[in-house]
């Protein structure tokens, strides 16, 4: 199944409500837009599978982003309810016309869902990308955070486990610092590798700075496993 796919299932079975706030306006609007491409080129298609596809994947890559990068994150939260509530104002006032009462006291009623969502999502929503998906993520950081690693360290296990890209960070920086695991440098060097293959910043830097620390077998070993060159 492709990555970007895979995304979308992480939220829908971990965080199906937040994924619905940040994925129907987006979606639709992506379609809406390729509708609008394809018709000044003469293509009067109003969607179909393929305009599904690549808007599914321009939102995963959307929550990929989000997911590594703070201010982007912060965006996206604020993006996607603003997006519902454009959208609806502008669906409505179709249906009923811009200038009425009846409008008007449906504006009402959108804004007001709008403000719910928008509250949501800049509080859930921000979470939740944040822990790239992942609940078990959330309480094992904390858990960590406040140094109690045997009941962290085996969550964080799980979920690496999946492959969620923080929690091989903090796992590979619990080798390197030798919290409830004996200290080991390669061993932490290949969770910060997996973990920055994944897209994940921190753990790049952190496998830079411990790279130059192993010995050249160990350095070898690595080095057939890396996809980029970090080291540059």
């Amino acid at each position: 199944m492709p990555g970007f796919f895979k995304i979308h299932l992480r939220y829908i079975r971990n965080n199906p409500s937040v994924w619905t706030a940040l994925f129907v306006a987006p979606f639709l609007v992506i379609k809406l837009c390729l509708s609008t491409i394809f018709g000044w080129f003469g293509n009067k298609a109003s969607g179909g599978l393929a305009f599904d596809v690549i808007a599914i994947f321009l939102i995963a890559l959307c929550f990929y982003m989000a997911e590594r990068h703070e201010r982007f994150r912060q965006f996206y939260v604020h993006f996607a309810p603003a997006l519902t509530g454009v959208g609806l104002f502008y669906w409505m006032g179709q249906q009923t016309g811009f200038f009425n009462v009846g409008y008007f006291v449906l504006a009402l009623l959108i804004w007001v869902f709008a403000v719910r969502v928008w509250r949501f999502t800049t509080k859930h929503g921000y979470r939740v990308l944040s822990d790239g998906g992942d609940r078990k993520f959330s309480k094992a950081r904390t858990l960590y955070e406040n140094g109690d690693y045997d009941k962290a360290l085996p969550l964080l296990e799980k979920s690496a486990a999946k492959g969620h890209f923080r929690s091989l960070y903090l796992i590979g920086e619990a080798y390197e610092m030798g919290r409830l695991y004996e200290a080991n440098r390669l061993k932490a060097a290949e969770y910060y590798l997996k973990s920055g293959k994944k897209g994940w910043h921190p753990a790049r830097e952190k496998f830079k700075a411990i790279f130059g620390t192993l010995t050249v077998n160990e350095q070898k070993r690595l080095e057939s496993e890396m996809l980029v060159n970090w080291l540059d």
